[in-house]
This record gives structure tokens, C-alpha cells and sequence, in this order.
């Protein structure tokens, strides 16, 4: 019988990349909940999708020219109509893999409801997943969660460490650690590879929440929320803390390689030629195209891989100044490991005297550094109406990135009066001198603005050519589009897919947008308040 969606793998990273990486629990994490990668049937344009199909018995024949195969299907059928549920099951998973019927997730995840509405485990767990990603289903997290829970607490390891998971994100049910350990640990135990990366990570988390909880007790707080299972740790629900003020130790080359690696895309091979080279067996002149296409789009993994690699001396002499330019790049493209990277280059004392000799010179890379690091809170020797000087000083001098970052000034009205048609402009201004991640930006605006016509639909076709490359902002817009039916049909499933995959590499925006969606279809039910 075949496989569900729980057992398959992004894939294409090379066997020998643990010679390099050596901390990858966040990304399993990513491939265990997110399931970014795998495309199902629905999201092929070939593929004759029903999503409202009810069928009370097969309607033609199967799709296989073998006669023997052809009437073992034809008793499949039978045996699905008569409500077997393991034949059910069977059934559903042949419809969504296009195993000997047209590829088609309506009818998947029809069947496969039935089997799990027969108590069937796996079918229950399988139908979970599609219901929390809305594949051929209406998208509906809540009974995903009941799904996904029948399934483990019958036993399936898989259930077991994706309900822990779900206890840490605050979205569906309310945090709450101790769970999540109790659920990923058992799975652990039984020899449930991911959730043996993951378990010290939660069991911290964990411990550390029972002594909040004694604590609070002790003190006789008597608030029920303060000391709420679910809001003391403080996590987003990538592990990792949104607060600038609590860094992280920075990430090993081999963690942002991996991550780069997946999240644009590369090619087998490039990833082997990658690996190799920042593992000491290669002198790299160039990036893969791939990956220098997905940094110059706003892929956060990709641009701090190609800052680091700038720094080291990858890419020829070691530039800190642009390395510490690709840095901020991170920091506003919501990469949480940019600031712990840039923190360690801002705390080098060598590091200051260029970046102050080249300022004094009117350097416009170094001027918008300087400017930079007082934004983001690395650097108090310089006033904020300097800062802004060196800014301005440096989009005269030609900066394009300098533009760019006037342009989220002007958005945010930081330092500046708040224009944001003002920032659209320069950002035009900035792609029309070549610069992907502006063109990004703001074809974003446009779309967040429910701009109609022609603009919408190039800014669409921006939106989608970057995110191919892992850009983060893209992928936030194009949530926004399947969620609002902005230029696109209303999918709220691909919405949370794409929101959940960009909140997993750190877009608190992608974050909250998750949260409104699940808060307005939330039940009443106690279990789901948060």
C-alpha cells in the first residue's frame, strides 16, 4: 500500500552534506511542519481537480492499460464503495499520487476522509495533513488537530511528533511545551527520527516553563494567564525569538548553506559543487546562478550564504563592507540569524576603523552601513539625524541599496515623514537600476494596496517569479493574494501554506497573518482558546 504525505521528503540535499552541517533540528523542523516542497496535483494546471466531487460509486475505468492491474483496481473500487476503509484509503492515496487513476486531491482527499471517518490511523492522520493544507480539502485547522491527535494517541509516531509541533506554535491550541515534550518525546523513544533532532530543543523549552509555572505559584501570582502554559516560554513557532535583544549564537557555514540550499531551490549538483567548496576542496570564484538569482530577489538564506562568503573571502579578497551590507539585507528580510552575524562583525574593532575611514571618504557603502547599524541598534556613537545624513548622502552617491532602504524609511516613517507612494517611486526607481528585491518590494505594495489592471497582474508575475527563488517577501504578498483574492481565486489553504512557510524562516507578518486566519473560523470549543 502506498504511502501519505507524512512520509515524504523535500529531497536534493546531498547525502554528504552532514560532513559540513552539523545543527539542523530548525530546518527538520521546517520539513517535518511546513511541508513546503511537495507538489501535489492541485497545484499542477494539468491536473483535472474536483474539488467538490461526491461520488456514491466509480464512474469509469481506471487509467491502466494491464488487464490484471486494471480489474485489481476495478475491485479496489468495489471494495472502497462498500466501505472498506483500508481499500478507501488505497484509493485516495492512488488518486493523489496519479498511480493508475488521473491525479486528482478532490477525489484524494474525499476517499481518504471516508477511511479515516472509518477510524482507519493512517487515514486519519493523512487526512489531517490535507485538511491543515487545505489540499483538496477546505482548509480547516481545527479539525486537523482533532484529526492529527486520534491518530496519536492510537500509536503513529508520525502523529505523535506533529501534534507536539503544533503544541509550540500558539495557532491552533494554546502553547504549551510540557505537551509538545510529552508527545515528541514518546515519538522519540520509538525511534522517530525527526523527533529525536528535535526533543533536548523542546525538553529546554519545557523545563523551562515548569519553572516559570513553580515560580509564579510561589509568588502567589493567582493570574491564570500570566503563568498560562501557552505564553510563558515566549517562541515563535520556529524556535526562535523575534526579540533583537535576546541573539542567538551566529550559525556555522554549514547551517546557512543547507538552508539556502533548500529554500532556493539548487540543483543536485550545484548543491554537491556548494558543499564541497565551503567544506575546503574548491576554490569558488562564483555563486551557483541559482543561488546568486534568489539572494538578488530577497531570499534571506541566500543573502546572508553570499554576505558570509564575501566575508571569509569566498568570492575573492574579503569585503566586511559588503558582507556587512548583505547582513542588513538579512535583518530587514526577517532572517533570524542576521542579526547574531551582523552583531559579531559590528563588535570588531577593525571592523569600525574601515568602516569610519571609508565614511569620512563619503563612500556610499560604507555611509549606508553606518547609517544601518545606528537603525538597527548596533551602533550609539552616531545621532540619528546623522545616520539620516549618511542615508541621503549615500542614495546621491549612486546606492542602490541605499534607495531601497529610503524607500522602507519612507514606508514606516521612520526618521522620515511617512510617504508611502513616495516609497513606491523609489523603489521603481531602484528596479528600473536593477534591483530584483526592490521590484519585489514593490510589486508587493501594489498588491497589498489592491491596486486593479495591468499594474496587478505584472506585479502578480513579479511576485511569483521570485518566490520560485525563495524570496520572502514575494511569498508574503502571494499569501496575501490567496487569502484576500487579490488578482487570484480565494485559497485559504495555499494562503496558511505560504504564510506557514514564511513564518518558519522568521516573517512575523507571515506569522500574525496565520493567526488572524485560524481566529476567524476558531471554534468555541475550550481546547482551541487561546
Amino acid at each position: 500500500m502506498k504511502k501519505g504525505p507524512a512520509y515524504f521528503s523535500t529531497g536534493g540535499i546531498p547525502a554528504n552534506a552532514a560532513r559540513v552541517v552539523h545543527h539542523r533540528h530548525v530546518l527538520s523542523l521546517v520539513c517535518i511542519l511546513c511541508l513546503p516542497v511537495f507538489a501535489f496535483a492541485q497545484e499542477r494546471p494539468e491536473s483535472p481537480v474536483f474539488r467538490d466531487y461526491r461520488p456514491v460509486r466509480y464512474q469509469g475505468l481506471p487509467q491502466n492499460p494491464d488487464p490484471v492491474k486494471q480489474w485489481r483496481d476495478i475491485e479496489l473500487i468495489r471494495a472502497a464503495n462498500q466501505g472498506d476503509a483500508v481499500a478507501q484509503h488505497e484509493l485516495g492515496m492512488r488518486y493523489l499520487l496519479g498511480d493508475g487513476f488521473p491525479a486528482d486531491t478532490g477525489k484524494a482527499a474525499y476517499w481518504i476522509s471516508k477511511a479515516a471517518d472509518g477510524r482507519l490511523v493512517y487515514a486519519e492522520y493523512n487526512y489531517g495533513l490535507m485538511l491543515l493544507n487545505g489540499w483538496g480539502a477546505e482548509w480547516n485547522p481545527f479539525e486537523a488537530f482533532r484529526r492529527i491527535k486520534s491518530a496519536a494517541t492510537r500509536g503513529m509516531l508520525e502523529a505523535r511528533h506533529l501534534l507536539g509541533m503544533l503544541y509550540t506554535e500558539d495557532l491552533i491550541v494554546p502553547r504549551d511545551w510540557v505537551e509538545a515534550e510529552r508527545w515528541i518525546r514518546s515519538a522519540a523513544d520509538s525511534g522517530y527520527r525527526a523527533s529525536k533532532e528535535v526533543v533536548d530543543d523542546i525538553s529546554r523549552r519545557a523545563e523551562r516553563q515548569r519553572r516559570e509555572a513553580a515560580q509564579a505559584r510561589k509568588k502567589s501570582l493567582g493570574n491564570e494567564r500570566s503563568s498560562s502554559p501557552g505564553k510563558n516560554a515566549g517562541w515563535t513557532p520556529v524556535l526562535l525569538d523575534f526579540d533583537p535583544d535576546t541573539l542567538a549564537p551566529p550559525p556555522g557555514v554549514g547551517d546557512l548553506a543547507l538552508a539556502a540550499i533548500i529554500s532556493a531551490g539548487l540543483s543536485r549538483e550545484d548543491s554537491l559543487a556548494l558543499l564541497e567548496a565551503l567544506g575546503g576542496r574548491l576554490t569558488m570564484t562564483v555563486m551557483p546562478p541559482r543561488l546568486d538569482s534568489a539572494a538578488a530577489f530577497g531570499n534571506p538564506e541566500a543573502v546572508l550564504l553570499v554576505a558570509w562568503c564575501r566575508l571569509a573571502g569566498f568570492l575573492g579578497e574579503p569585503d566586511t563592507l559588503k558582507a556587512a551590507e548583505g547582513f542588513i539585507r538579512g535583518v530587514y528580510l526577517d532572517a533570524p540569524q542576521a542579526l547574531s552575524l551582523l552583531r559579531v562583525l559590528a563588535s570588531s574593532a577593525a571592523f569600525h576603523r574601515l568602516l569610519r575611514e571609508r565614511v569620512v571618504h563619503a563612500d556610499p557603502l560604507a555611509q549606508f552601513v553606518q547609517a544601518e547599524l545606528v537603525a538597527i541598534g548596533f551602533d550609539a556613537s552616531v545621532a540619528e539625524r546623522q545616520a539620516l545624513d549618511f542615508l541621503l548622502s549615500s542614495v546621491r552617491g549612486g546606492s542602490v541599496r541605499a534607495t531601497a532602504h529610503l524607500a522602507l524609511r519612507k514606508q514606516s516613517g521612520r526618521w522620515v515623514e511617512r510617504d508611502v507612494d513616495g516609497a513606491l517611486a523609489l523603489w521603481d526607481e531602484a528596479a528600473e537600476r536593477g534591483d530584483a528585491e526592490s521590484a519585489v518590494r514593490a510589486a508587493a505594495y501594489r498588491v497589498f494596496s489592491s491596486k486593479t489592471g495591468a499594474d496587478l497582474r505584472r506585479s502578480i508575475a513579479v511576485l511569483g517569479a521570485a518566490d520560485a527563488y525563495g524570496s520572502l517577501p514575494a511569498r508574503v504578498a502571494l499569501a496575501f493574494c490567496y487569502e484576500h483574492g487579490v488578482g487570484v481565486p480565494v485559497d485559504h489553504g495555499r494562503a496558511a501554506r505560504l504564510y506557514r512557510s514564511a513564518a518558519y524562516r522568521g516573517s512575523r507578518n507571515a506569522y500574525e497573518a496565520l493567526k488572524r486566519m485560524h481566529d476567524r473560523i476558531r471554534p468555541p470549543d475550550e481546547e482551541f482558546r487561546l
